[in-house]
């Protein structure tokens, strides 16, 4: 059986075979050889090879010096050699794993040029994990220019490709709410560019995100500090900017969400997706669309608590529910946002403008509740949501109403009942969403409640009646500590 052949190129340069170095090759030269025939898919004539090898040398001398170089590397991998009269070349058909090539393979191109990235972040991970430093770091030839030209571009090639693989692992993890592993990839990028303005703010915004506020404003520091020594430039506004947000954030309360009396049932898959649709960048205006009763305020505040204990430093400034069910104009809304965010205003200046220069610096989330009564009257506060999207950038609006806004950069996040089974069934009926909500909300008014076979399929049939509507279920299943759940659904038929 054939030894298989490890070589790695990105660190350095290290030699394998069956996991054992290679040992006793001619000459750091000889190396030379194997890494520049493994990098290509083709052979080489001898002459080329010795021109690379050593520079400005009579050509018969040159080929000599490849001959003797040859026969000590033959010694060692023959079986990994394709060698002829005229040519030398690497047996790619032959048992061996070369570390760029893995590492290449994961992070497809589009053309030599590119470093476009695939979308299976996985791949990405690989790739980075496989990536332990520069290209032949470290390695150096005497007297093979060429060779050391070639090194150079290949380098800097592979470096740029692990660079946007770093930075897409980095922002996809910010995104993902995954800060740990986030940082890590940072502090990598950062070690390969030490000056990108850009991986510093990621780091600092990463730091902040996972509750490392101090660790995060000294990283602006050591961001000014590599600016004034290397460039004696100050950082960019942006990067100033974000250090006064975290900064700032340092005093603000985490939330302001009213507790809840009663478990959630259900909707873990709508609470999960729209969570995950606030902690992207894009997701800064979502509306909760559905009509009244289907569980919109209770999905808005589950999402935002699900932040608040996973993901607690998604928003820097907090998160805010601004309940609207007192207004009935939108002139008020302001006055409203500014209650939930404990703000005050003075005069002179009109209080929109004075909301929208308090939010310009601040990472808040606003949970508007029930905004459809607003959207009849002559000032309906559109005007205002507009304006703080427009110039409160890291501002996120979560709205819930019964009517779409129509404003630009809205996002549907349309809302249905719970699920219940199709047919009047009482098999397997406590699988689905609103039959566990009928029980447990009848389970509060009657705690012996333990429906039978009869009473699960009256159940089902009032669950399909009321369409799963959360509200109506509730409402439906208090009278259980009066009437049978045949009842019940008796009285909800004869009503519609």
């Amino acid at each position: 059986m054939s030894a298989k052949l490890t070589i790695r190129l990105l660190g350095g340069f290290t030699l394998e075979l069956d996991g054992k170095p290679v040992s006793g090759l001619p000459s750091r030269k000889a190396e030379a050889l194997i890494a520049y025939l493994v990098m290509h898919k083709r052979p080489f004539p001898r002459e080329l090879l010795a021109d690379l090898l050593w520079d400005d040398r009579p050509q018969d001398q040159t080929l000599a010096n490849l001959r003797s170089l040859l026969s000590g590397v033959r010694r060692k991998l023959g079986p990994f050699l394709t060698v002829t009269r005229q040519s030398i070349g690497f047996n790619h058909d032959a048992d061996y794993w070369l570390d760029v090539a893995a590492f290449t393979a994961q992070l497809p191109a589009r053309d030599p040029t590119s470093v476009s990235l695939p979308n299976d972040l996985s791949q990405i991970e690989t790739a980075v994990a496989i990536y332990q430093g520069h290209f032949l770091d470290g390695f150096y030839v005497r007297e093979s220019r060429r060779f050391e030209e070639w090194a150079s571009i290949e380098r800097e090639r592979l470096q740029r490709l692990a660079v946007s693989g770093l930075q897409q692992l980095v922002h996809d993890t910010l995104n993902r709410g995954q800060y740990a592993a986030g940082i890590e990839y940072a502090v990598r990028l950062l070690e390969f560019d030490p000056l990108s303005e850009a991986a510093h703010r990621h780091l600092m915004l990463l730091l902040a995100r996972s509750g490392q506020r101090n660790s995060a404003l000294k990283q602006y520091d050591i961001c000014c500090q590599i600016l004034e020594n290397e460039l004696g430039v100050p950082p960019a506004n942006e990067t100033t900017a974000l250090y006064q947000r975290i900064r700032s954030s340092q005093t603000a309360p985490l939330h302001n969400l009213p507790p809840q009396t009663t478990p959630f049932v259900g909707r873990e898959t709508e609470m999960v997706e729209l969570s995950r649709l606030l902690a992207d960048e894009n997701g800064r205006f979502i509306t909760l669309l559905g009509p009244g009763g289907i569980g919109k305020t209770r999905l808005a505040l589950q999402a935002a608590m699900h932040i608040v204990q996973n993901q607690p430093g998604m928003f820097l400034h907090g998160i805010r529910f601004v309940p609207l069910h007192t207004i009935d104009s939108g002139e008020f809304l302001h006055a409203s946002i500014a209650a939930a965010l404990d703000f005050s205003f003075s005069r002179p200046q009109p209080p929109d403008e004075q909301l929208i220069n308090y939010l310009r610096g601040k990472e808040v989330l606003l949970i508007l509740d029930n905004f459809e009564q607003l959207l009849h009257a002559p000032n309906s506060g559109l005007t205002l949501l507009t304006n703080i999207l427009q110039q409160a950038p890291f501002v996120k609006l979560l709205v819930t109403s019964r009517i779409r806004l129509h404003v630009p950069g809205e996002q549907l996040f349309d809302m249905r009942g719970l699920s219940f089974p199709t047919k009047n069934t009482a098999v397997l009926a406590e699988n689905y969403s609103a039959v566990r909500l009928f029980i447990e909300s009848a389970r509060r008014v009657h705690q012996d409640f333990a429906p039978d076979q009869a009473e699960m399929a009256a159940i089902v049939r009032i669950c399909r009646l009321l369409d799963g509507i959360p509200l109506g279920i509730e409402l439906a299943a208090a009278w259980v500590r009066l009437l049978s759940c045949a009842e019940v659904e008796a009285g909800i038929a004869q009503d519609l």
